[in-house]
């Protein structure tokens, strides 16, 4: 049984939606995690809620050291902290699990993948509109007050407000599980793994928010999901001249709308109509992809970098990174400033999202129905992106890499309903910020 497999730290565990998924009973594990107790464990299990932060990362440390994966509940600032110098990419503020795991490469060094379920995330800001539709525009007719339209709406309550929305609970289970399987702590070959002598990172961080929008009253049916995996890379460039070091950030951004209410009397519809963010470095922009595209983002970026052959003299090495996505009805431009980095993504049908205020009228078809806006496959976003940057001041210790990303859900509705058409359109529309940074630790790339 997997409750066999899994090691609790301490005393035992407070109430979360994580945990309470695994069904731990009295004959799970628990105490002091060392060889001689994690047996044939395959995740150790700590509550940050019962325990000090120092405490914690002592567990932390037994347990990568034993090649175990480590589930941590709610881990404090005060705990992330705890932990610099031990996980080597680490999310910048606190969250309601992370899922540490690391592996040896090719190079003998150590890759660590995070994985941070955050709490549920809140919409930033709302508006609204309501005017005739074109068929009524046309007609010179206004609706009509005794025909209100009739509509079976199930609204979406808001679950897990304490933690996260269960659904998302359930989908970051089932990463843990994945993370459990052994073979994760084989060593990993890379295509493009850097040459004995080249001093690098390779680090991983994903997180996970849960959203829902909401509109007069009503909301999309399941929650929304946002996801960015960060794979960071860090090189040390080495020559004659000096040293300099360069850092590069391959994004996979999903934004995802949710379970979404279907075309039907309502003919109503959510989804997300754009999304944008930039990752910002203490460091000197060098390169982003994508910078421009409509229903095609694609990009490459390519650093050479000397380093130090122990065959002697210096050698080069290649970085090179690519994307290439095709998302159809959707465009891009780069919004990137200074060292800020990155790109806005917007619907262009049913509905064109770079403008949703201006242009929610073109959703609606010559009757004032909604168009097609009910799928989520509309009304989703899955990108790649790369971002790179360059110091030739030396930095060391852990480096603050901030994450700043925005998204809109947008609602459409009929209403004051008469037989094939509706006399009313209504729009709704809410925003949601969310901030996916990471700091990650400089200290393999000084000399």
């Amino acid at each position: 049984m997997i409750q066999q497999q899994i090691f609790v730290c301490g005393d035992g565990l407070l109430s979360h939606p994580v945990s309470y998924l695994f069904h731990l009973g009295e004959g799970t594990p628990r105490g002091q995690p060392d060889k001689a107790t994690l047996g044939n464990t395959r995740l150790i299990l700590a509550d940050c809620r019962t325990t000090e932060a120092a405490q914690t990362a002592e567990w932390v440390s037994q347990g990568l050291k034993a090649g175990r994966p480590i589930l941590l509940l709610c881990p404090s600032l005060d705990t992330l902290a705890a932990l610099r110098g031990i996980v080597g990419i680490l999310p910048q503020r606190s969250v309601a699990a992370l899922l540490i795991s690391a592996t040896q490469n090719a190079s003998g060094l150590t890759d660590f993948r995070v994985e941070a379920l955050e709490y549920t995330t809140v919409a930033a800001g709302s508006s609204a509109a309501d005017s005739p539709s074109k068929a009524a525009l046309e007609l010179g007719k206004t609706p009509p007050e005794d025909a209100p339209i009739a509509c079976a709406c199930i609204d979406f309550a808001s679950l897990g407000s304490a933690f996260v929305d269960p659904a998302a609970a359930d989908l970051f289970k089932v990463h843990v599980e994945r993370t459990m399987d052994r073979t994760r702590g084989a060593a990993v070959m890379l295509d493009n793994t850097p040459p004995t002598g080249l001093k690098y990172f390779l680090q991983t961080l994903t997180s996970t928010t849960s959203f829902t929008y909401s509109q007069g009253g009503t909301s999309n049916k399941g929650a929304g999901a946002a996801t960015f995996t960060w794979t960071v890379w860090g090189f040390l460039n080495q020559t004659q001249q000096g040293n300099s070091q360069y850092l590069v950030v391959e994004g996979r951004i999903s934004v995802n709308a949710g379970s979404l209410h279907s075309n039907d009397e309502c003919d109503r519809g959510f989804g997300n109509a754009y999304v944008l963010g930039t990752l910002t470095a203490p460091m000197s922009p060098q390169a982003f992809v994508p910078t421009s595209g409509s229903g095609t983002f694609s990009g490459t970026v390519s650093i050479p970098i000397s380093y130090k052959s122990p065959t002697g003299g210096y050698q080069i090495w290649t970085y090179s990174g690519s994307i290439n996505n095709t998302v159809d009805k959707w465009s891009c431009k780069s919004i990137s400033s200074g060292a800020s980095l990155g790109a806005q993504w917007w619907m262009t049908d049913p509905c064109d999202g770079s403008n949703i205020p201006d242009k929610w009228k073109d959703a609606f078809s010559t009757w004032g129905h909604v168009g097609d806006f009910s799928g989520a496959t509309s009304g989703s976003l899955d990108v790649n992106t790369i971002s790179s940057w360059f110091s030739n001041t030396l930095l060391t210790g852990y480096q603050n890499v901030g994450g700043n990303f925005q998204w809109e859900g947008a609602r459409f509705w009929g209403s004051s309903c008469s037989p094939g058409m509706y006399w009313g359109i209504n729009a709704g529309w809410n925003w949601i910020t969310y901030y996916p940074g990471f700091s990650v630790d400089f200290t393999p790339i000084n000399p």
